[in-house]
């Protein structure tokens, strides 16, 4: 799901903002076409807060949602995040320290408008092994209600 979200911000369909992931392991440079293992991170649990009055929260009774990551993939907080990553996110897990800045309040999932309908992106895959019921619900609102999402 994050490959998505890195094409279509890099293909201008998002007006979200990366953050550059420049940490001890890539020594400054991008990672390689194909090397997964730089991007990679071990899988943790993180923190995350989402708007409960967004479309996408729909059927969430609390702010706080967990989330599983295992990607070094980041996007700028913004007037169009759903959800973000707390000031304390680590749940459970490892990050590397420069890491950990980098997520500490990025967005989580943001909604941009392209055209006639929406771009949704997720930072982390919200099915992750089916065992995220409650990040599972966010993708089947984001399928559902798509076409209705709005930016606030």
């Amino acid at each position: 799901m994050n490959r998505a979200s890195r094409w279509a911000v890099n293909a201008k369909l998002s007006s979200e903002k990366q953050i550059e992931s420049v940490d001890s392991l890539t020594q400054g440079e991008k990672p390689q076409p194909g090397s997964q293992l730089r991007e990679q991170l071990p899988t943790s649990v993180f923190q995350t807060r989402i708007d409960l009055e967004h479309p996408l929260a729909f059927g969430l009774t609390s702010p706080h949602l967990p989330v599983a990551r295992e990607n070094r993939f980041f996007l700028a907080h913004s007037e169009n995040s759903v959800s973000f990553y707390s000031d304390d996110p680590l749940l459970n897990g490892y990050i590397p320290g420069e890491q950990l800045e980098k997520i500490k309040g990025s967005a989580s999932i943001s909604v941009n408008r392209s055209g006639r309908g929406n771009v949704i992106l997720f930072v982390e895959d919200p099915l992750f092994r089916g065992i995220w019921d409650a990040t599972t619900r966010t993708f089947v609102n984001a399928v559902l209600f798509g076409n209705s999402v709005l930016n606030r």
